[in-house]
């Protein structure tokens, strides 16, 4: 199993050109490929979705004849890449699953939502140009499911809430790894004695059991304890903190945190303060946190961990495994 970063960045695209103050964790939207055998799986379809083309050919790899899509919802964060992706023009079969549109804070059909937004007056009228094959799953976004891709990837669904709307968060597992994907997901506080809310982080227990098990967790780590304890309104924005990951991880014997859904707002200079301090606080929790970067990949057979920089060096990280 092969997880490589594309997009990483929530909530808008932000220019990242090379030797910006963005450039390090780059500034696509939410999009990873997930290689599993002879299955190719996209969490998300973000901005950086535009980059798997390029990254394929820096691999001298072909477009891929299948590509399984698991969508965690639909703000336009997570589907901006689609309509315009060059991948549609291919002769692929996407295999697409997300949860049912009713279910988070839409009135459309989850085909639909991505259908419209290939249509005037949001684009082109591209549809009809498509050569590439869609097939679309709604997937339950009330209670778990559990589905199968090809022969051996088993896939649990857990719903979450994310703001005003419920997401969902994915586990993959190939029967030697297991991935958990919580992509966009806010966490509630403790209340006092006058049902006022407090700073203290209240664990969600489902989340905590359905990371357990898993090699790697990809959390949503938007913001910080800090920002949440200083201004209470950000609380309403529907994300969580890469300290409530770590507190997760912990708690559900994970021992890698991929830090993901970074902060638009936030360059490279800020991230890498807030990242340091959460591989200090993860660290006697026997969590490794890892940033997500484009193009960082993470070989899960291997155990390895490629990080490209921008002055061209790699960096290899061994990740442990589960106990």
């Amino acid at each position: 199993m092969k997880l490589t970063c594309l997009g990483n960045r929530g909530s808008r695209t932000i220019p990242a050109l090379p030797n910006s103050p963005y450039a390090r964790y780059g500034g696509a939207t939410t999009c990873m490929l997930l290689e599993c055998g002879d299955q190719t799986i996209l969490l998300d379809m973000g901005s950086g979705l535009h980059l798997l083309p390029q990254y394929l050919k820096s691999r001298n790899e072909q477009f891929p004849d299948n590509i399984t899509v698991l969508f965690s919802h639909y703000h336009m964060d997570h589907i901006e890449g689609r309509t315009l992706f060059s991948g549609n023009f291919t002769k692929c079969a996407f295999d697409m699953y997300g949860p049912h549109a009713r279910y988070t804070g839409q009135n459309a059909d989850f085909t639909d939502i991505l259908e419209t937004l290939s249509h005037e007056p949001y684009a082109p009228h591209l549809e009809e140009k498509f050569i590439c094959t869609r097939k679309f799953t709604n997937l339950c976004a009330v209670k778990p499911e559990i589905f199968q891709i090809g022969d051996a990837i088993k896939v649990e669904t857990l719903p979450v809430p994310h703001g005003e709307i419920t997401a969902l968060g994915y586990k993959i597992s190939d029967g030697a790894q297991t991935l958990c994907w919580i992509s966009d997901i806010h966490h509630e506080f403790k209340k006092d004695n006058k049902g006022n809310e407090t700073d203290e982080p209240v664990l969600n227990d489902r989340v905590v059991d359905f990371a357990r098990g898993s090699d790697i967790l990809i959390y949503d780590c938007h913001f910080t304890d800090g920002e949440l304890k200083a201004d209470h309104n950000l609380r309403s924005f529907g994300h969580s903190t890469g300290e409530q990951g770590i507190r997760i991880a912990h708690a559900a014997g994970v021992p890698v945190l991929l830090a993901a859904h970074h902060d638009p707002n936030k360059d490279d200079k800020v991230l890498n303060t807030i990242m340091k301090a959460w591989a200090n606080a993860a660290r006697p929790q026997k969590v490794r946190v890892i940033p997500a970067s484009p193009f960082l990949e993470i070989n899960m057979d291997s155990n390895l961990v490629h990080a490209p920089h921008q002055g061209g060096y790699s960096q290899l990280i061994e990740i442990p495994r589960v106990a």
